[in-house]
């Protein structure tokens, strides 16, 4: 029978491999998802963040455009220094739905900046969902 000290161990040997520990409270604290925060002018599926064992930043983000929004958005939480890139990072960001007349053909994607601030740059005012799961290096 497995003692329940052993399978709590083993879970976060299992917890720690998937994500290691967390760059600011530092060991024993497992590495967890963190909030971006709020994006004006969007509805948030998902907008968080976290180490990867091997020192990258993980992004999972999925927010729905409300047709109030400006092109350049910033997330309300600023990424604390450790989870911040060496240099200006400009990644991909996937966009679902039709261009309307009124849309350019404005290459959707998230910029972050080595203060730690996470941009979304879409179309004005678009209605679309946008998306992403990527790793940054720092």
């Amino acid at each position: 029978m497995t003692s329940e000290k052993a399978v709590l161990t083993e879970q976060r040997l299992n917890d720690w491999i998937a994500g290691g520990y967390d760059p600011v409270a530092g060991p024993p604290t497992i590495e967890t998802w963190h909030s971006l925060g709020s994006l004006s002018g969007f509805t948030i599926g998902v907008a968080r963040y976290r180490m990867t064992a091997d020192g990258e930043v993980e992004f999972d983000i999925d927010v729905d455009g409300n047709a109030t929004h400006a092109n350049s958005v910033n997330f309300g939480t600023t990424l604390p220094t450790a989870y911040r890139p060496s240099l200006n990072r400009h990644l991909p960001l996937a966009r679902t739905g039709n261009i309307g007349a009124a849309l350019t053909d404005q290459a959707s994607r998230i910029f972050i900046s080595t203060a730690g601030v996470v941009t979304v740059l879409t179309p004005t005012n678009d209605t679309a969902s946008f998306g992403t799961v990527l790793r940054m290096p720092l």
